[in-house]
């Protein structure tokens, strides 16, 4: 098979690269409120009316609000307004399913083909290693940061949304977590916007960053950022078809929150968007395939390049349980090819990185900061499968719900658009 033939034939959803996908949130946003567009947007059909232009513009960014929990919550309030009175529609991830690859694009512009950070562990070139670009650390141990050896501004983006705004007279907000409004990453990521405000409870961030937009002269840009469903469901997974949880009852509150602190706190006529950078799958700890235990583990390590760790570590695991990808020895691709589709059989797809690049799911050029840096073999698990590396005290598969993925429950995400 060519091209991305292998990707239908597993039932799974490919980024809609250049259409609607995550990337053009950016472009819209840009385009609503300047006229302008700081990347290509999304096609206008998809907010239909509402996409023209707005004084005031607010990205809630719910991390792991796939499209089918949306779809599942559709009778909620604030959702089934959206559908009567706003949109509701699919976007797609961009490739590969993570918060790290859209965490940059939503704060640059930059799709994760051009910044090319696209994994919670990846390798850094100058360093050689793996690191952990969001929390900036080294991979493993979540204790080491990558400061002095790296500085934030060399992996990310040399200008931001913010920036570019703010040279368009655009005034911007942002909130999120206090712990993440703190990091290296952010102050490299949010350089330029107008206030950040840091929060204990998603209420009181959803408040204050709506009396800030109130605040603010136009034309306005807001950007919150919330976690909670991501962290419970890697904890606990994803609900499942029948019946409530505790994932449903988080997402309720959520959109609760949304509905009352946010929505009805904002000056009328500003147009809220709700989106998300991936779904979510369940995997199992105890059904987790380490490809490095025992003896065909073993020949598989061997193809695999060593790291410029103190102890040597491989260049191992690059990536997550749902999308694993290995940096291979010079000359060994196709042998670490060969051992890895042997063991694993059905139960996952085995590519060389450059099938990806191939079959465009990083867009039509990626540049050398996405390439330089990914695997040379991935590993993608069907799903409820989930394929890792362990190292006691570094590496293990822990969680019960993860992306990263190709399916449509990782891959599909909601637009959702209304008018305060």
């Amino acid at each position: 098979m060519s091209g991305a033939d292998w990707i239908t034939r597993r039932g799974w959803v490919a980024p809609e690269v250049g259409g609607a996908c995550f990337a053009g949130l950016p472009g819209t946003i840009t385009t609503l409120l300047t006229g302008d567009a700081i990347a290509p947007p999304l096609p206008p059909a998809l907010l239909g009316a509402l996409g023209a232009r707005a004084e005031r513009v607010v990205l809630v960014y719910l991390d792991a609000f796939g499209h089918a929990l949306a779809s599942r919550h559709a009778g909620h309030p604030l959702l089934a307004r959206a559908l009567a009175e706003g949109a509701f529609a699919r976007l797609t991830s961009q490739c590969p399913s993570t918060t790290t690859a859209h965490m940059p694009t939503i704060h640059s512009g930059q799709p994760v083909g051009e910044h090319g950070l696209y994994e919670w562990f990846m390798l850094e070139p100058r360093l050689e290693r793996l690191i952990a670009p969001l929390p900036f650390m080294y991979a493993g141990d979540g204790r080491t940061p990558l400061a002095p050896d790296l500085r934030p501004e060399d992996l990310y983006p040399a200008r931001t949304l913010y920036e570019w705004l703010g040279e368009r007279g655009v005034a911007s907000a942002v909130t999120g977590p206090i712990g993440y409004s703190a990091s290296p990453t952010s102050g490299a990521l949010l350089r330029g916007a107008s206030s950040t405000l840091g929060f204990f409870e998603p209420g009181d961030g959803l408040e204050a960053l709506a009396a800030q937009i109130a605040a603010l002269p136009t034309p306005a840009y807001g950007f919150a950022y919330l976690d909670e469903l991501d962290s419970l469901m890697h904890k606990v997974g994803p609900p499942a078809d029948g019946g409530g949880s505790h994932v449903d009852d988080e997402l309720d509150h959520l959109l609760g929150l949304i509905e009352r602190r946010l929505l009805a706190r904002l000056p009328p006529g500003t147009l809220v968007l709700i989106s998300s950078d991936h779904g979510m799958t369940a995997v199992s700890p105890p059904g987790t395939i380490y490809l490095n235990a025992g003896e065909p583990g073993e020949r598989i390590a061997r193809h695999v390049r060593p790291s410029a760790d103190p102890d040597g570590h491989p260049l191992a695991p690059a990536g997550s349980c749902r999308d694993l990808f290995l940096h291979a020895r010079p000359g060994q691709v196709e042998e670490l090819v060969g051992e890895l589709r042997a063991l694993l059989g059905p139960r996952a797809e085995v590519r060389r990185a450059g099938e990806l690049l191939d079959a465009g799911l990083f867009g039509p050029a990626p540049a050398r900061a996405l390439t330089d840096r990914l695997g040379d073999v991935v590993v993608l698990p069907e799903l409820g499968e989930a394929v890792y590396w362990y190292t006691p005290g570094r590496f293990r598969q822990a969680l019960w719900g993860q992306h990263g993925g190709l399916s449509a429950l990782e891959m599909e995400i909601p637009l959702i658009a209304l008018v305060a």
